[in-house]
């Protein structure tokens, strides 16, 4: 296939400085020469030529990053990942509302709301977004006390935004709750109106906030709420408030949890088959392959709750300095 002599002359007239001849000028800038495939984020990752990892050298299976799109700048998944890992900043956070939702209105001056809690510092209101379904989700800031412990003070943390959601101005809230350390806790609540006919009256049903809520910052991971934030950006231009409940649902998260730890175990028990340990080791016995697999990955994922209390690694039986990668 050959670009029309008018499309070519175009690209030609604005062909930037210092691009080299590759297949990454092609998916980058001219795109896909006919039309049968669409020039959307996906396809155009994966035609891109990306570096990655083995992960599994009998199946050829690769681990890479993918392409994400932002305006007319293109970013990878992996950057919007990093954003997520960085010790919290108003301006970091905003760059990951505008990339996810759609039209997002920040306030010149955030809103100082009163609050008469000796747990919160601070709380403000730094902005709206408003979905493709009509809803509004309003963005809040509360600075927790220093010496508040979030988890042990959640349902008060959780009642003091919740109230804002009136189902008219506001229809869900997107909140951060920070205390100016290292690490930092994103939550998603909501609320719904259902129709109770025994009252012969609306009542409303709210979601719970605990369902909803990422702890982000250096100490983290973040690639699950980075896959979430990714998976609703892709949502964008239709975005609704079910989109935004999929996507943050530990429902959903179980169910991929739970699918792949089934495809480690099974990975797991074939390899030990085919391997010399088979005879060696398990005296050609399947289920006790298959008893040892369960064992070892069950303790795999209790150190690896472990190792995010920061317990692995400590220097004293405190336990406060421990390395939650330490595995």
């Amino acid at each position: 296939h050959l670009l029309p002599k008018t499309i070519s002359e175009k690209l030609a007239e604005n062909l930037p400085n210092g691009l080299l001849p590759h297949h990454s000028f092609n998916v980058l800038y001219v795109n896909f020469v006919t039309k049968k495939v669409s020039p959307i984020v996906e396809n155009l990752s994966n035609c891109l030529v990306k570096w990655g990892k083995v992960i599994d050298e009998n199946e050829l299976k690769a681990k890479t990053v993918k392409l994400i799109s932002e305006g007319r700048e293109f970013k990878l998944k992996e950057d919007l990942r990093k954003l997520l890992n960085k010790p919290y900043k108003r301006d970091n956070w905003e760059e990951v509302v505008s990339y996810v939702f759609p039209n997002v209105t920040y306030l010149q001056n955030p809103i100082d709301i009163p609050v008469g809690e000796a747990i919160v510092k601070s709380f403000k209101q730094l902005g709206t977004v408003r979905l493709n379904d009509g809803k509004n989700l309003a963005m809040f800031e509360v600075q927790v006390s220093p010496n508040v412990i979030i988890p042990r003070n959640k349902v008060a943390l959780r009642d003091l935004v919740t109230k804002y959601i009136d189902q008219e101005q506001n229809h869900g809230v997107l909140v951060i709750y920070e205390q100016g350390k290292e690490d930092y806790r994103f939550t998603f609540a909501a609320k719904e109106t259902d129709f109770d006919p025994e009252k012969a009256d609306f009542v409303q049903k709210e979601h719970d906030a605990k369902r909803y809520t990422y702890v982000l910052g250096p100490n983290e991971s973040c690639r699950t709420p980075g896959d979430r934030f990714y998976e609703l950006s892709q949502k964008k231009s239709n975005a609704t408030i079910n989109d935004v409940e999929t996507a943050f649902s530990v429902e959903k998260l179980s169910k991929e949890f739970f699918t792949k730890y089934k495809q480690h175990y099974e990975n797991f028990v074939n390899y030990l088959i085919s391997s010399d340990f088979y005879a060696s080791s398990f005296n050609k016995d399947d289920k006790a392959i298959r008893d040892f697999v369960k064992i070892m990955l069950g303790r795999i994922v209790f150190l690896q709750f472990v190792q995010k209390k920061k317990w692995l690694g400590a220097s004293d039986t405190e336990y406060k300095d421990g390395n939650p990668f330490f595995m």
